[in-house]
C-alpha cells in the first residue's frame, strides 16, 4: 500500500509539474485529464486516511500486548488482572470500530468517482 501510496504522489507532483511549466497560451488540460486527476487525488486522500487507521490499529495492537504481559506477571492478583481484561476489552472494540472504518474506506476507494 506505501509502494501504491508513492506512485501516486509521483503522479501528482508529474501532473502539477507539468500544469505550473505549460507555456501561457498553450490552452488548458483536458477535460478528461482533469477528471482523472481528481480522480488520483481524491484515492490518495483515501488512501492517506486508511494509513492513518492501520497506524492507529497497530498503536493499540502495542498496548494490548503490553497489557498481556503485565496481565502474566501478576498472576496472584485477581484484581487487578481484572482491570487489565476490562482495558483489553475496550481496546478491541476500539480496533473493530476502526477495522469498520478501513473497510468503508477500502469499499469508498474502490469504487471510481465517488
Amino acid at each position: 500500500m506505501i509502494l501504491f501510496y508513492h506512485k501516486l504522489s509521483i503522479v501528482l507532483l508529474f501532473e502539477k509539474a507539468f500544469i505550473s511549466f505549460s507555456p501561457k497560451g498553450a490552452g488548458t488540460v483536458p477535460y478528461s485529464e482533469q477528471l482523472e486527476l481528481e480522480e488520483t487525488k481524491r484515492q490518495l486522500a483515501l488512501y492517506k486516511q486508511q494509513d492513518q487507521l492501520l497506524a492507529e490499529i497497530e498503536q493499540t495492537l502495542y498496548k494490548m500486548k503490553e497489557i498481556a504481559q503485565a496481565a502474566a506477571d501478576l498472576k496472584d492478583n485477581p484484581s487487578e488482572i481484572k482491570n487489565l481484561v476490562l482495558q483489553m476489552e475496550a481496546y478491541e472494540k476500539s480496533i473493530h470500530s476502526m477495522e469498520l472504518k478501513l473497510v468503508d474506506l477500502r469499499r469508498i476507494a474502490a469504487s471510481p468517482f465517488n
